[in-house]
């Protein structure tokens, strides 16, 4: 067998002289859409995953923002129930005080009505 350039190293390839497509062939555009499917699923994916992180970021910050809320209506009630737990107080200070000034005026016209002048 004689021995040219090309088939020392590569085998030969047969040629297809014919012009028109095989139905089984599939066009190079087709190939080319594959691929722009393929880097369209991996867009979509990353698309949505950054969807997802974007959406994941605002939950956490709404969460953090009612929470923040909540602790702030949690003081400002604890403020409000110290404050109305001293009112109460003082208002239970002033009954007793009135109370016992009842009474010493009751002892006082009780002495008065029994000395006589």
């Amino acid at each position: 067998m004689p021995e040219s350039p090309n088939n020392s190293q590569f085998p030969t390839v047969p040629v297809c002289q014919s012009v028109r497509s095989k139905p089984y062939d599939h066009p190079v555009e087709k190939v080319v859409s594959v691929k722009v499917k393929g880097e369209k699923k991996t867009d979509k994916k990353l698309k949505k995953m950054e969807q997802n992180k974007t959406a994941a970021t605002r939950y956490r910050q709404k969460k953090r923002a009612e929470q923040e809320a909540l602790s702030g209506e949690c003081r400002e009630l604890e403020q409000k129930n110290q404050t109305l737990k001293e009112k109460a107080d003082s208002l239970s200070k002033e009954i007793q005080y009135l109370k016992d000034l009842i009474e010493e005026v009751r002892k006082a016209k009780g002495k008065r009505a029994r000395v006589p002048e």
